[in-house]
Order: structure tokens, then sequence, then C-alpha cells
């Protein structure tokens, strides 16, 4: 029952129990000989006002159990939050639990924009309040030049909810000279589509690709769906090959200047 029946309903209770107080009176000073039918009214009054006043209380008491119920609830949930950073020159996952629940970290899947992937089943618990992490496998990175995108998927799970995951792409810079990284970027930054005609078909050796827009891309997932949807527009456009996600250069200096550096 909302808030503003409930206070039309309390005020008409009070202006009836008044209207009825003033008329038994009322009828008492006419009437002295009809006490006892006047206190037949009295106490029908009475037995009226406290069952109103029972009912209020019995609604007040459920909102406040569901009040006290989403509290418990809101404190067993997860609270996660995680990225990457640079750390001794290599790429290491970090996790934050930002609730009040301990989580554990079951497995963790990151694969490079080579398709390469690396699984690593953990069993490590996070404390609320608590930052703990794990190293990037280097196998993943240490051989690319310049840069590479990798994406994180975390699986996780507390004692009152069941496993979830959670999945985020990053782009690192990685020195020449030198295999360490330099910087870490969030979301996706290079992504290809082909055109599945020119393979059937054999054209253009069967090798025509298109890097496209990557704005918006926090991880690989999205960026799959997106090359799907270019490739069906190259598909379609063949062989001139077009499509809204086409990475032209004002995109790519539209993306390199709001790209956002990794942090904790």
């Amino acid at each position: 029952m909302s808030r503003n029946l409930k206070t039309y309903l309390m005020a008409t209770l009070f202006v009836v129990v008044t209207v009825t107080s003033v008329v038994l009176f009322y009828l008492y000073w006419r009437n002295p000989n009809q006490l006892q039918a006047i206190s037949l009214l009295a106490t029908f009054a009475i037995t009226v006002v406290l069952a109103v006043v029972t009912w209020q209380y019995a609604q007040a008491t459920d909102e406040m159990v569901a009040v006290m119920r989403e509290q418990f609830k809101s404190q067993q949930a997860i609270h996660i939050r995680f990225g990457l950073k640079v750390q001794d020159r290599r790429p290491r996952v970090w996790v934050r639990n930002l609730g009040t629940a301990h989580f554990m970290i079951t497995k963790a899947v990151v694969r490079n924009d080579d398709g390469k992937t690396e699984t690593m089943y953990m069993h490590m618990v996070v404390a609320p309040d608590r930052k703990d992490g794990f190293f990037v496998p280097n196998s993943l990175w240490e051989r690319h030049n310049i840069f590479c995108d990798i994406n994180v998927t975390l699986y996780y799970e507390s004692a009152t909810q069941p496993e979830v995951s959670q999945s985020k792409a990053y782009h690192l810079l990685i020195s020449v000279s030198a295999k360490q990284v330099i910087k870490i970027y969030k979301g996706v930054k290079t992504w290809y589509a082909y055109c599945p005609k020119c393979k059937s078909e054999n054209t253009n050796n069967g090798n025509f690709n298109q890097m496209i827009d990557t704005q918006g891309l926090m991880n690989f997932e999205q960026a799959e769906a997106r090359q799907k949807e270019a490739e069906s527009e190259y598909e379609a456009t063949h062989p001139n090959h077009q499509s809204k996600w086409d990475a032209t250069l004002e995109k790519i200096k539209e993306h390199n200047r709001t790209e956002q550096v990794e942090d904790e």
C-alpha cells in the first residue's frame, strides 16, 4: 500500500473517531438513561480503532522485514572491480573487493588478438576491501611488436551467489628494444574484418581484410559482434567492400584522442 493512501486512511479514521466521540457525548448529554446503548457504541468504536492500529503495526512490521531483507541481499552481493596495470614491466591483473562479502576467483581466461588463449584455474579468495591479482602469461604478449590487444575474463562466485563472469579488453603498448610493457589502455584498439565472399570465391587471393572502427568496444565479444556486422556488409557490397564500420583516418584520430589509460 502506498504511503499517500495510508496517510489518507489514517486521517479519515481520525475524523471518524472524532465525530463518533462528539455524537456519543451528545447522546449521553441528551439521554443519560441510554448509558448502556451508548457504552456499546463506544466499545464498538474503540474496537475499530484498535483493529486499525493493529493493522498499521502489521504493515510497518512487514515493511521493516522487507527493508532488512534488501539490506542483507545487498550485503551478500558481489561488488568486484578489476583491471590491468603495469608491474615489473609486465601486465598484471588486479582485483578489488568493494563489497562486504568474500568472493572467490575460480578461473581466468586471457586471450590475445591472435586468438591464443590461456586458461588459469585458481581459488583466489578476495576479502572485503582487499586487492589481489596475478600476472598475464608472457606467451600472450612477449612476441608482439609495439602493441597487442588482450581480453581478460574472470569467473567468480561467493557463498550465496553462483558463478558469474565479466570480460574486459586492454591495449598494450610494448617496447621495441626490450620485451616489456610501457603503457596499458582500456578497450580494444585494433580489429579486422574480412569478406566472406572473397574467401568463398578465392578473389583477392581470398584474404581481403579491413581494419574496423573500435571506438566503444570494451571486450572481444563486442569486437566480434561488430566484426560480424562489418563482414555482412562487405559481402553485400562485394567487390567494393563498404561498411559503416570502416576505420577511416578521422575515426582513428578520434579514437587516439579519446583513449583512456588504465588505472586502479
